[in-house]
């Protein structure tokens, strides 16, 4: 592993950790359950359909705009490279927002939509910094 990437690794490492202890302190703070690891999490069912409907939908877009920038040709890759951040951004967006007002509605804890916006935007906002600043400059 060369000198650049480990930097990027530990930047990485370095911004989930970041992001888990505000969450831990979060929910300490607001008294609200951890959500299990690798878990969908659904509030309910109407929450589950919403949810796959917009992996699906953010899936097949994916795979369509993958397919056709794969045989074209791409001349410049800089909009390439930040229509997916875009993309993924925005995917984080509504995903995360639609559990979040799933949670303010049917959630037994009201507090619980407050940890998952608050935790959206940080998400949201870690990714625009590594982004607007190319890994703070790593990536020349």
């Amino acid at each position: 592993m060369d000198n650049e990437t480990l930097k990027i690794v530990v930047l990485l490492l370095i911004y989930t950790g970041i992001i888990l202890m505000f969450g831990y302190f979060m929910r300490k703070i607001l008294k609200v359950e951890r959500k299990k690891w690798f878990s969908y999490n659904h509030v309910n069912d109407l929450h589950k359909k919403i949810d796959w409907t917009i992996r699906i939908t953010f899936s097949l877009i994916f795979i369509t705009i993958s397919y056709y920038m794969t045989f074209s040709d791409v001349h410049n890759i800089d909009w390439y490279f930040d229509m997916w951040v875009y993309f993924f951004l925005l995917f984080i967006f509504l995903s995360e927002s639609v559990r979040s007002v799933m949670e303010w509605k049917y959630a037994t804890n009201p507090n619980t939509y407050i940890v998952t916006v608050a935790e959206m935007v940080l998400i949201i906002v870690l990714v625009i910094i590594i982004f607007k600043t190319h890994y703070f400059n790593l990536l020349n």
